[in-house]
């Protein structure tokens, strides 16, 4: 080969360190687009975790509303069965009542 068709070939310094220029401007670039990404991805994680913690939350608060119907049904319960007999006393006394006018 001739040394002008070399020269045609052959890769510079200048165009070595153009190249590394470029390629690290591209990395920056690219650095900073998946950075705003994370920073979005992160702040939705939040919000997640946010609302997650509120659905819990509520849902502590509801097993709480039911423990306390069931305590409040389990006492009424014992209420209706002492009023059935009193009721039931009371139909046993009027009964004999009636028995004795007789």
């Amino acid at each position: 080969m001739s040394h002008a068709s070399e020269n045609k070939n052959a890769i510079t310094l200048a165009d070595v360190m153009t190249g590394i220029d470029e390629l690290r401007q591209a990395t920056e670039e690219q650095g900073e687009r998946l950075s705003g990404k994370l920073e979005v991805l992160t702040g939705q994680v939040g919000k997640l975790t946010e609302g997650l913690t509120e659905i819990r939350m509520g849902f502590t608060e509801i097993r709480m509303d039911f423990t306390e119907i069931k305590e409040t049904a389990i006492r009424q319960e014992g209420n209706i069965s002492r009023l059935v007999n009193v009721v039931e006393r009371q139909s046993q006394m009027l009964e004999t009542l009636l028995q004795e006018r007789q």
